[in-house]
């Protein structure tokens, strides 16, 4: 059987007084006397208790019974005051606590209570008697004639019996006590005069014991079987003396054994299954620092529950095999933590059949080794199988080892690889940079560019860690680790392209641009230099997209970027803001006169002819420029000075440059000061239509009217159209400013002809950027739904520019208004460069002499040439003629003269306001005043 692990502790001091043997009968003696009187006053107690209770019962079930019947008087006559007066009597029972009458439905008649707490009692029907802590519970049927007619429920506590067994257990326990203490006065007496002989031998064996000195010998003793004791005991000092020596040289020899392998040594008594675990053992399963004997059942205990079955089989299987070398690892349990063992051991004994009886053996800590191992198998499983590659250099930077990773990216085994120099570090072992941080930091990372064995290039992500021997002086090993990023690389160099140029035109594009600019200036503040910004955009681009189609248009923003790149240097920096916006920063410029002969080139080389798809397209370029530091010291503030200077080259003829100047910062703001106020006009209805009367040159009859249209603005005054027609143009409100003006002009036609002058005509002038909307016939369509009026009487003016950007696109459209019934006139005819050819396929009705020609007729034979020459291919192309601006009776007589049908100017009315047209019509209708 099992003995418990302090058993040799307490044998060891069993000499000592107080586990003596005097002691031991003393206790022994007590005990025992204690145990009777003990067992004596709980018989005692018992039969009290038993019988008062019982007593107890009795009373006070007669008492219910006697309830019973006289409740049985009451319930059979339904006497409920009866029932009450029955229970009332139980208050001269004051251990009578509770009482209830009920029905044979259970229904309650009356109900008895004297200071109780009724939800404490129990809930039952059937007759019985209930003994709790607290109380004593009585249930009973009450019958008459053997029929069940109620029940009653009497309750009665058991505080005078409790009471009575108290002060029974409190008399006898006194006693009990008194006469343990003279037993045990008693017992010392008897104890003291048989072991008194002994005593000078027990003092003896202590200090036998204390002193560890066996070559003392006790004193002979006058008793008898003493001395033959003492005898004993000296020869068996003289024994151990002599056995003490040589175990303790063996001890010794086998501590510092054990001790120097680290390892405990364990001891299993195979009959017994008592197993011997030395102080070393037990240590290290956290059960002291002390030599132990404990079962086999125990130490599986504390197996690891993985490792139970197979510690049991194997241990099974030594024996029944008869193996002859025991060896085995396993999880043991140390208090919260588990441990590694290694058991390993040898059958020591044998019985005379050859029976294992005893397996001794040594006990060894493994867990560090285990987990020294654990790691070793993780970096195993981790070097082999990382993506990225590895390669375990020496110090003079050849392999030692390399995982597959390093084979999957390079091509190379270890055995090409083995011993070698690393081929990328061939590149690298000239560099300063990496000896100094190896050996100051021990790593080094960079980016660098090697060949695999199939001599592909690649970019690699290399990093070397330097391994130090424990000196720390040099190097012991190198671990390379890198990774093939060439994808990475080239996604991210794709990424940075496309976040920083165009893909059309491969050029800088908004992002790139502005940082560009801002290095730019921060280098020309740097070394004090100046730098220039142009910024282009492509005249009549859109006229080309959307007429060659979205392909010539792209192809067109091509090779206008390989134009503007063929006019700088390499150190200048071309970009593509968005759509035909381009940007040029020219570099540390040393004179101004260089950034205008960059322009001039630019220029000259876009009126050359494009071809585009086998097509010819002429476009032109509009250039504004800023100057650092002179027109600004900020890329915001000189990008926004070029691109103001780029709309004023542009409102001013286009196909030209201007450097800025702060006369274009006013005419900027002024012009965003019209479009903000422009789009709150057409709302508040400032914009205004005057109309010029067109009088019939032959007899001087009114023929109708032109609209023409002025704005007043509250603070701004009278602002040109000249100003703010452009401005809605390139804002896009154009085309709800013309549709104000066509509504107002033909609802003023609708209402003269409805006063009777019936044959006046309106024309109404067509914006260039409104006509060239590709749904403007749609829109005039739309117009004419809304309106009751003829379209014949409405002519649409349309400047000789407008017809001839693009004649044939052109034509389809007029041909279009034309069959909607509008007649149509060619403004300022003779100003731009019409082509007969074209001009004769053209569905107009109208050519207006421009007023330049008409001034200058008087004084200048060129221009009445001109005009009598426009005047004459009018004819021929059966078109009828209008001379515009016409202020003086001779400028009047030569159109006459001419045969020239329309006459506007000033000469017969000046632009009137509606009502003032009202009267004009009134006093002209059939012919005008002579003058």
């Amino acid at each position: 059987m099992l003995s418990h692990p302090n058993e040799s502790g307490q044998q060891e001091n069993s000499v000592q007084p107080k586990r003596s043997l005097r002691s031991k009968l003393t206790i022994s003696l007590i005990i025992s006397s204690i145990i009777i009187l003990l067992l004596t006053f709980a018989g005692f107690v018992v039969y009290d208790k038993t019988t008062h209770r019982t007593n107890y019962i009795n009373e006070i079930n007669a008492i219910s019974l006697a309830v019973s019947n006289n409740s049985g008087i009451a319930l059979a006559e339904d006497n409920h005051q009866m029932a009450i007066t029955v229970l009332e009597s139980l208050k001269y029972h004051p251990e009578i606590r509770f009482a209830r009458l009920s029905d044979n439905d259970n229904n309650e008649i009356a109900t008895y209570v004297n200071n109780w707490n009724i939800n404490s009692l129990s809930d039952n029907k059937q007759p019985a008697v209930i003994i709790n802590n607290d109380a004593i519970e009585i249930f009973k049927d009450i019958t008459v004639n053997n029929f069940i007619i109620g029940y009653l429920h009497v309750a009665a506590d058991t505080e005078e019996l409790q009471s009575r067994q108290f002060e029974f257990i409190y008399i006898g326990g006194a006693l009990l006590l008194l006469a343990i203490i003279i037993s045990a006065v008693m017992s010392s007496n008897i104890v003291k005069s048989v072991t008194r002989p002994l005593y000078q031998l027990v003092t003896f064996s202590r200090q036998i014991t204390r002193d560890k000195d066996y070559n003392q010998r006790a004193p002979a003793s006058k008793v008898r079987e003493i001395d033959t004791l003492v005898n004993s005991i000296n020869g068996m000092l003289g024994a151990i003396s002599g056995a003490q020596n040589a175990l303790r040289e063996s001890e010794e020899r086998l501590s510092l054994a054990l001790k120097g392998a680290g390892e405990g040594l364990w001891d299993l008594n195979l009959d017994t299954q008592e197993l011997f675990l030395d102080k070393h053992s037990t240590a290290v399963l956290a059960m002291g620092n002390k030599d132990v004997l404990l079962s086999m059942r125990q130490l599986v205990e504390k197996i690891h529950p993985d490792d139970r079955t197979r510690f049991s089989e194997y241990s099974r299987s030594f024996i029944a095999n008869n193996q002859k070398h025991f060896n085995i690892e396993f999880r043991a349990s140390a208090n919260t933590d588990w441990v590694w063992l290694k058991l390993t051991g040898e059958i020591s004994r044998w019985d005379d059949n050859q029976v294992p009886q005893r397996l001794t053996g040594t006990l060894l800590d493994i867990t560090k080794q285990r987990e020294i191992q654990a790691q070793i198998a993780l970096y195993a499983s981790v070097f082999d199988n990382t993506n990225d590659a590895i390669a375990i250099l020496d110090a003079h930077y050849n392999v030692v080892a390399i995982n597959m990773a390093f084979t999957d990216i390079t091509q190379y085994s270890i055995h090409e690889m083995k011993g070698k120099p690393l081929p990328v570090l061939s590149q690298l072992m000239n560099r300063d940079d990496l000896e100094i941080q190896l050996n100051t930091s021990g790593h080094w990372q960079g980016e660098v560019s090697d060949y695999r064995k199939d001599g592909f290039q690649y970019v690699l992500e290399l990093a070397l860690n330097a391994v130090r021997p424990s000196d720390e002086q040099g190097l012991n090993y190198i671990v390379a680790v890198f990774s093939d990023i060439t994808q990475r690389k080239k996604t991210q160099d794709e990424l940075f392209y496309m976040a920083n140029y165009d893909p059309l035109t491969k050029l800088a594009n908004r992002a790139m641009f502005h940082n560009s600019f801002s290095n730019a200036i921060t280098n020309a503040r740097r070394h004090e230099q100046t730098l220039a910004i142009l910024f282009i955009d492509l005249d009549k681009f859109k006229l080309v997209n959307d007429t060659l189609g979205h392909d010539a248009g792209d192809e067109l923003l091509l090779q206008s970027a390989q134009r503007l790149q063929s006019h700088v240097r390499q150190t200048d920096i071309v970009s593509r803001l968005s759509g035909d916006e381009f940007t040029i920063i020219l570099n540390n410029i040393t004179d101004v006169s260089q950034v205008q002969t960059i322009a001039t080139k630019i220029q000259q080389d876009f009126q050359r002819d494009f071809t585009l798809n086998d097509q010819l397209a002429n476009i032109g370029t509009s250039i504004g420029i800023a100057i650092y530091p002179g027109d600004g010291t900020d890329a915001d503030s000189l990008l926004k000075n070029a691109d103001t200077a780029m709309y004023y080259a542009k409102t001013n003829g286009r196909n030209n440059f201007h450097f800025f100047s702060r006369s274009m910062n006013e005419q900027a703001e002024r012009r965003n000061l019209v479009e903000l106020e422009l789009r709150e006009a057409i709302k508040r209805k400032e914009i205004e239509v005057l109309y010029q009367p067109k009088v019939i040159a032959s007899n001087e009859i009114i023929y109708g009217f032109e609209a023409l249209v002025r704005w007043h603005h509250p603070t701004m005054g009278l602002v040109s159209p000249d100003e703010f027609i452009p401005v809605a143009e390139e804002v896009g409100i154009i085309r709800d400013l013309g549709r104000y003006i066509f509504r107002i002009a033909t609802t003023q036609l609708i209402h003269w002809h409805s006063l009777g002058y019936d044959n006046v005509h309106m024309a109404i002038n067509v914006s260039a950027r409104e006509f060239q909307l590709s749904d403007y016939p749609l829109e005039l369509a739309r117009l004419m739904d809304e309106i009751d009026i003829k379209p014949h009487f409405i002519e649409l003016e349309l400047t000789e520019s407008i017809v001839m950007d693009d004649p044939e696109k052109m034509t389809l459209m007029l041909d279009v208004i034309k069959n909607l019934g509008f007649s149509l006139s060619i403004d300022d005819f003779g100003t731009g460069y019409s082509s007969l050819s074209y001009l004769q396929r053209l569905p107009v009705d109208v050519l207006k002499v421009d007023q330049s020609f008409v001034r200058e007729i008087e004084h200048n034979p060129n221009s009445k040439a001109i005009a009598k020459a426009i005047i004459s291919m009018a004819h021929s192309l059966n078109l009828r003629v209008v001379a515009e601006g016409v202020e003086t009776k001779a400028q009047l007589e030569f159109f006459k003269d001419n045969n020239c049908e329309l006459i506007q100017g000033y000469y017969f009315s000046k632009p009137l306001s509606k009502d003032e047209a009202r009267q004009f019509l009134h006093q002209h209708s059939s012919a005008v005043n002579n003058h």
